[in-house]
């Protein structure tokens, strides 16, 4: 956090927030750099995994790296490695990460720092950092009940949708015909994902009925035909 003041005709504090998604510092005399290779963000929890760290220098240096991953002011992991980087090459150091368990349906945040530092001489080390967010391995677990509520129908006659929404454990009732979308009168219907409207000549009919009738309508990218557009009057209906 950096707080500057600026004085004038109104004196006023300017605050400045820099986000650590990719951030590096280097020494003054930029004679030994670091930065995580990696850019990803998301991880899933008690996984184990090695995060590279890219260390270069203009002359050969014995360097220690240290790392730390910390979530809400705990620290989770730490370690240290001592490492010689030859002149004008780059090095490839791997982080060793365990990332802990968490509670289903649950998110973390956590934040792998890290520090290279020279070890003859007093130059300041150089300070990296990026935020990891930790999941679990079924996101919609604590909105199952939520989902359930929603009472989704899928029209899918392409399999697509249907198969996601299987693999992701979202709740659905198929329809497996057009006309058994006449019958609803709340819930969530969804169409799936490449549907051909054109194949299926009543469908857009039927999908503004249904929307006439409090039904709530997602209707994913089609494959073929489009939607008619509503008229005034439809528009009156619905």
């Amino acid at each position: 956090m950096i707080h500057v003041r600026l004085t004038g005709c109104k004196c006023f504090s300017l605050m400045l927030s820099v986000a650590c998604w990719f951030q590096t510092v280097t020494a003054q005399d930029e004679s030994l750099k670091a930065e995580l290779k990696d850019r990803s963000t998301n991880v899933f929890a008690e996984a184990v995994l090695k995060r590279e760290v890219l260390l270069s220098s203009d002359d050969d240096r014995d360097v220690l790296l240290q790392w730390s991953l910390t979530a809400a002011h705990r620290t989770l992991a730490a370690g240290e490695l001592a490492q010689h980087v030859a002149r004008e090459q780059t090095l490839e150091v791997k982080i060793p990460l365990r990332f802990p368990k968490l509670n289903d349906g649950s998110v973390l945040e956590t934040k792998l720092n890290v520090s290279a530092s020279i070890v003859t001489g007093n130059q300041p080390p150089i300070l990296t950092a990026r935020s990891l967010y930790v999941f679990t391995r079924d996101p919609f677990l604590a909105k199952s009940t939520t989902l359930t509520h929603l009472a989704i129908v899928l029209f899918d006659p392409e399999g697509q949708t249907a198969k996601t929404f299987t693999d992701a454990k979202i709740p659905y009732t198929l329809a497996g015909r057009v006309v058994a979308l006449e019958s609803l009168a709340d819930g969530v219907l969804v169409v799936g994902e490449g549907v051909n409207f054109s194949s299926h000549k009543s469908l857009a009919d039927r999908l503004i009925s249904a929307a006439g009738r409090g039904v709530k309508v997602l209707c994913l990218a089609p494959g073929e035909g489009t939607l008619v557009k509503l008229d005034s009057e439809s528009q009156k209906v619905m």
